[in-house]
């Protein structure tokens, strides 16, 4: 039976058969190899813990609690006096605030 080949062009443009992975002969020293773990066994069993966030995020929201702390005041008088004026955009965020859907 003849091996499975496949095609490959190379960054030169040439073009050459290779056997498929699956269809190469190996050895029992080379499939140990390939496997590293043993069967059955994650590759970091400590591991991150579920739920954990990444450290970019936790400082991402650090900073903006304290924008928010210092100027909140401030942010929210000048969203209702746009919405007053007319901003649909500040009206639904205001609306989506008090009454959320």
């Amino acid at each position: 039976m003849r091996p499975h080949l496949r095609f490959v062009r190379l960054s030169n443009g040439r073009i050459i058969e290779r056997q498929t992975f699956a269809e190469r002969p190996m050895t029992e020293n080379a499939t140990k190899k390939q496997r590293g773990f043993q069967k059955g066994q994650s590759g970091n069993p400590a591991g991150k813990p579920k739920g954990v966030r990444n450290r970019a995020t936790l400082m991402a929201a650090l900073m903006a609690e304290k924008l928010m702390q210092d100027d909140a005041e401030e942010v929210i008088r000048a969203v209702i006096e746009k919405a007053k004026q007319g901003d649909m955009t500040a009206a639904r965020l205001i609306i989506e605030r008090i009454a959320p859907v």
